[in-house]
């Protein structure tokens, strides 16, 4: 967690335990009602989730959708709601990967899972883990593990 929002933090507790309904200035009070501090809730403003909140939601939205062959980037942008831009900034960012190198990762760690059920075909695992072709999926595989699906059964 950042030194600023740790700061931020402190001073919204030491606000909100003072229990001061008034005005600070008595003077000002009937031109300025009295408010306290909000802290951002992900209703309120969906890109303010902390680094933690984010990974947790995005595992979500990619483990739900991740067979979904038109799951795109544009679309898990929608999901948080944030621009597309600024998904691949957060992503950079915390994850070190862009979201189209992650989603694939994504894809080919729950494929690999998947190759340890021997009674589903390649196939079956390459389009029931959102790729369009099993070429496409085989060259992906191989460069992420060393080996084709094939060999890694």
């Amino acid at each position: 967690m950042s030194n600023t929002l740790k700061s931020f933090l402190r001073l919204f507790a030491s606000l909100s335990n003072s229990g001061a309904k008034t005005h600070p200035n008595p003077g000002l009070s009937r031109l300025a009602p009295a408010t306290s501090l909000q802290v951002p809730s992900k209703k309120a403003n969906p890109t303010a989730f902390h680094d933690e909140e984010f990974i947790q939601r995005l595992h979500e939205i990619l483990e739900t959708n991740f067979h979904k062959e038109e799951l795109t980037i544009p679309i898990i942008a929608e999901c948080f709601p944030m621009h597309e831009s600024h998904l691949r900034r957060r992503m950079r960012k915390t994850l070190d990967s862009s979201p189209q190198a992650y989603l694939i990762e994504f894809r080919l760690k729950k494929a690999r899972e998947l190759l340890a059920q021997p009674q589903l075909s390649i196939k079956r695992i390459c389009f029931d883990c959102g790729f369009k072709t099993e070429g496409h999926f085989s060259h992906a595989f191989k460069r992420k593990f060393g080996r084709s699906p094939r060999d890694f059964r």
